[in-house]
């Protein structure tokens, strides 16, 4: 079952289900439109969860670590549980720091690309540039503090 593409089809259109709905987050949002949003992202961690879970008995605890997306999943879903504990046992309200919890469970459109080749080859592109260039940006970063400070020094 795990390794047929129908499940992981399923589970890659769920992943991307997920994404659009956390990217619909915006300010301000409606009671209604907050309720229904948090019923949708505890759907999603709990399926997210199930999937974790399944895999586990599936593979094994030590065929499951192999893979770093396993890994990944199951770092994104304890957080949701801390999340979720956390809003709905402790204080009854997030605040910002959970929010970026959230924000961290959209980093799973990263899942995509192991099953997307030209997904893949974008982001293997992407971080090979940012690896030639950061020299560069460091280098564009001090002129930007030497400039700022100069500036202040001279109109301050």
């Amino acid at each position: 079952m795990l390794q047929r593409p129908g499940f992981n089809f399923i589970m890659l259109i769920i992943t991307f289900t997920n994404c659009l709905i956390l990217a619909l987050d915006r300010y301000p949002l409606s009671f209604t439109e907050i309720d229904t949003f948090d019923k949708m992202n505890i759907a999603m961690s709990f399926i997210f969860g199930i999937e974790m879970i399944i895999k586990l008995f599936g593979l094994g605890v030590k065929e499951y670590s192999r893979d770093g997306f396993n890994l990944f999943d199951a770092f994104i879903v304890a957080l949701s549980i801390i999340d979720f504990s956390i809003i709905y046992f402790v204080s009854g309200n997030g605040g910002a720091a959970l929010n970026a919890f959230r924000a961290i469970r959209i980093l799973r459109i990263f899942k995509l690309s192991k099953g997307w080749k030209a997904f893949n080859i974008i982001l293997t592109k992407i971080l090979k540039s940012i690896k030639d260039i950061m020299y560069f940006v460091l280098l564009l970063v001090v002129f930007i503090v030497v400039f700022t400070i100069l500036g202040l020094e001279f109109w301050s």
